[in-house]
């Protein structure tokens, strides 16, 4: 198993970025590798998401797992012999904020390759994420 993580901390409750996590149309405004995002039911575990990434690759079809209100999810894909979960973390810190935190486990003949590719954009997206909590959430 290929596994990696990197986190941020917000200054944000878990509950506002609970609530752009629950947004998935919206997941775009902060993960620029997303044209679109699409979920197929309530953001609940066994829902599945389309994403559509940037370029002119196929969409990927996710499946919502461990959906914990204001704690975590996990969204896992499927593709080509692989198993790719990508595990999000919100812990309220004492002080104030979130630790936001992102981690992807992947299992498969080529799994340090996907794994590497998931993960290239996690500092970006988590920075993306802590701009857009800060100053859009009170």
């Amino acid at each position: 198993m290929w596994v990696h993580e990197e986190s941020i901390v917000i200054q944000a409750a878990p509950a506002a970025l609970w609530r752009l996590f629950a947004d998935v149309a919206g997941w775009p405004r902060w993960d620029a590798s997303l044209v679109r995002a699409q979920a197929h039911g309530p953001f609940a575990d066994g829902t599945r998401v389309t994403m559509q990434m940037t370029g002119a690759a196929p969409a990927i079809i996710s499946t919502l797992r461990e959906v914990r209100e204001n704690e975590s999810f996990t969204d896992e894909v499927l593709i080509d012999g692989h198993a790719i979960r990508v595990q999000h973390h919100l812990l309220a810190l004492a002080a104030s904020g979130t630790q936001a935190l992102y981690r992807v486990e992947v299992t498969g003949p080529q799994a340090a390759l996907w794994g590497e590719r998931v993960s290239a954009d996690f500092p970006q997206v988590l920075a993306a994420l802590q701009t857009l909590a800060e100053t859009t959430e009170p």
